[in-house]
C-alpha cells in the first residue's frame, strides 16, 4: 500500500513541476508571469499583457489588424520606432476602442502611430472581438490547468531550446513554421510564397452599421491624444480579387467602405497594387502577403496614390476596375445616393441578420 501512496505521490509531483514549468516557460504566450523569451509558438492572453508593458516602456507604433498584418515588424516597417503587433487584439472596432480607451497616461504618450487594418470581415457586432481577455486571472489560470497536455511539455522544452541555442531558431525540422514573437508579429520560419493554385476562402463583407460607427469614436480619441492612425485596406492578389467581383461580395465591399467615409476622414485602399497583385511570389496564400510583399507595400510603393475620401471613393473604384480589366462590372447603381438609399433598403436588413 505505501508503494502504491509513493508512486502516485512522485506521479503527482512529476504533474505539478511539469505544470509549472510549462506554466513559467508559457510556449504560447498564455499567462503574463512567464519568461520573456524572443520566439514563441504561439500568442495569447500573455502576450497581450506583454505588449501593454510594453508600450508602457518604450515609444512604439502600433500595429492593429488581423492575419493579413501579422507579418508587420521592425524587419520590414521602417521606423525609429519599436513596432508592436497587436494583431492578438484583433482589428474588430469594438475591441479596438476598448483596448485604446483602457490605456494609462504613459501608454498613450509612447504611441507615435497606429496603422489599423480594415479588412472585410470585421464589422459584424462584436464578432472577432476577444472575450478571453476579459476573465480574471482565476479563470486564466484554471483554463491553462485544464488543457495541460504533453504537447505543451514538448513546446515548453523547444521554447528554451530555440530561444537559448541560436543553431535550432530556424531549423525547419525541429520547429514549426512559424513562430509569434514577443513583439507581438508573426516570424516564417519556412519560405512561404504561392503556388498560384489553391484559393483561401473569402470571407464574409457582412457589417453591422453600429459597429462602423465605433470607427468615429476611436477617430476621436486619436484626434484628442495628438496622435496620428493610418487606416488602410488588405491587399488583394488578382485572383482573390476577382473572385469578390459578384453581387454579393463586391456591392456590399463597397457599401461598406462607403459607410466607413462616414466616420473617419479617409483610408488607404490596397485592395489592388501594381506592383504586388499580380506577382504571386509576394504572397503567402491567394490573400496573404509574405515579408517580401510587405517590404514593398510599406517601404516602396507612393501611399499617395492610393488615398480614398467620400468624395473621390467611387471615382478611384471606376478607375480601379478599369485599370485592371476587371471583366465584370460592379456597378449597378449609378451614383451615391442610390448607394445610401436603394441599396440600403434592399441589401442591409438581410446583412444585418447575420451580424451579433
Amino acid at each position: 500500500m505505501k508503494n502504491i501512496i509513493s508512486i502516485l505521490f512522485i506521479a503527482f509531483l512529476i504533474l505539478v513541476l511539469s505544470f509549472t514549468f510549462v506554466y513559467i516557460v508559457d510556449p504560447k504566450q498564455e499567462n503574463e508571469y512567464s519568461f520573456d523569451f524572443k520566439y514563441y509558438y504561439g500568442g495569447g492572453y500573455g502576450l497581450y499583457k506583454k505588449l501593454h508593458k510594453k508600450l508602457e516602456e518604450t515609444p512604439s507604433v502600433i500595429i492593429i489588424g488581423d492575419s493579413r498584418s501579422r507579418l508587420v515588424s521592425n524587419e520590414n516597417l521602417h521606423t525609429n520606432y519599436q513596432v508592436l503587433n497587436f494583431h492578438v487584439l484583433y482589428n474588430n472596432p469594438l475591441g479596438v476602442y476598448d483596448f485604446l480607451n483602457n490605456l494609462n497616461h504613459k501608454q498613450i504618450t509612447n504611441i507615435k502611430k497606429i496603422y489599423y487594418l480594415l479588412d472585410t470581415h470585421i464589422f459584424c457586432g462584436d464578432m472577432g472581438v476577444n472575450k478571453y481577455f476579459g476573465k480574471n486571472k482565476y479563470q486564466i489560470f484554471f483554463d491553462q490547468l485544464k488543457n495541460f497536455n504533453l504537447t505543451k511539455i514538448d513546446q515548453a522544452y523547444k521554447t528554451i531550446i530555440i530561444n537559448t541555442m541560436p543553431k535550432y531558431i530556424f531549423e525547419e525540422n525541429y520547429v514549426p513554421y512559424y513562430y509569434v514573437s514577443n513583439l507581438g508579429h508573426t516570424l516564417l520560419v519556412q519560405d512561404r510564397t504561392w503556388d498560384g493554385i489553391g484559393i483561401e476562402v473569402l470571407h464574409e463583407p457582412n457589417f453591422s452599421l453600429s459597429t462602423i460607427k465605433t470607427l468615429k469614436k476611436i477617430n476621436d480619441w486619436v484626434k484628442n491624444n495628438n496622435k496620428e492612425i493610418i487606416f488602410y485596406t488588405p491587399t488583394h492578389s488578382l485572383e482573390d480579387f476577382n473572385l469578390h467581383v459578384n453581387e454579393k461580395f463586391m456591392r456590399t465591399i463597397i457599401l461598406q467602405r462607403f459607410y466607413i467615409l462616414d466616420y473617419i476622414d479617409g483610408f488607404y485602399d490596397f485592395s489592388l497594387v501594381e506592383s504586388l497583385s499580380r506577382d504571386k511570389s509576394l504572397f503567402e496564400d491567394s490573400f496573404h502577403l509574405n515579408n517580401r510583399g510587405f517590404s514593398i507595400l510599406l517601404n516602396k510603393i507612393n501611399w499617395d496614390l492610393y488615398y480614398v475620401n467620400k468624395n473621390n471613393y467611387m471615382n478611384k473604384i471606376n478607375k480601379l476596375f478599369k485599370k485592371w480589366q476587371i471583366e465584370e462590372d460592379p456597378f449597378w447603381f449609378k451614383d451615391k445616393k442610390n448607394i445610401k438609399e436603394e441599396s440600403y433598403k434592399k441589401y442591409y436588413n438581410k446583412i444585418s441578420k447575420k451580424c451579433l
